[in-house]
């Protein structure tokens, strides 16, 4: 066993799930995004235990690549920071073609992944600027933000992280995804 696989089982020691997790059970699909291999396989493990469909992918790129040929995810669980394209990146790329799409940003960086949530949050509730339709003097118009319009859930969990945190954490974040409650812009 490598000495990077050894460490990230120390740091995250996530086990199979418990038998008192009945609550965290599920049959949707989760896509996760991480380039920790070990971490990744842990979290492939535990969740396909919960009864979850579990997609992997070790950055970004490939993540929204397993997206589309899924023709979409329950939900993205994603480091926030890989070196081929992060949670930032899925965020963005989303937001156009799966903008419903919970995603579980995971980070050891906690105060600097979180002060980019909160700019990507304020920035989603911008109204998005549109160019005039022929090239003349009139300024570009701002887009009506549709007002019942809901926001994606992002939720961030800090590194590292206790199996049940996230087993309960995506259950929570896909219900309440589904639920029928519009959700609060800003």
């Amino acid at each position: 066993m490598s000495d990077d696989r050894l460490q990230d089982e120390e740091e995250f020691p996530l086990g199979p799930p418990q038998a008192d997790w009945p609550r965290a059970r599920g049959k949707e699909s989760v896509l996760v995004a991480e380039d920790s291999e070990a971490l990744r396989d842990l979290i492939l493990a535990m969740l396909s235990g919960l009864g979850y469909e579990v997609l992997t992918a070790t950055g970004g790129h490939e993540a929204l690549r397993q997206i589309e040929r899924h023709h979409g995810v329950d939900l993205v669980i994603t480091d926030a920071i890989m070196p081929r394209g992060g949670g930032f990146q899925i965020i963005d790329e989303m937001r156009g073609t799966w903008p419903g799409t919970p995603i579980v940003i995971t980070s050891g960086f906690t105060e600097e992944i979180e002060a980019g949530l909160r700019e990507r949050t304020r920035a989603m509730l911008e109204p998005v600027v549109e160019p005039p339709a022929e090239a003349t003097d009139e300024p570009a118009r701002e887009a009506p933000v549709a007002p019942g319009a809901p926001l994606p859930i992002i939720e961030f969990l800090p590194k590292p992280f206790r199996p049940e945190q996230l087993a309960r954490l995506v259950r929570e974040v896909i219900d309440r995804s589904r639920s029928d409650a519009p959700r609060k812009r800003g």
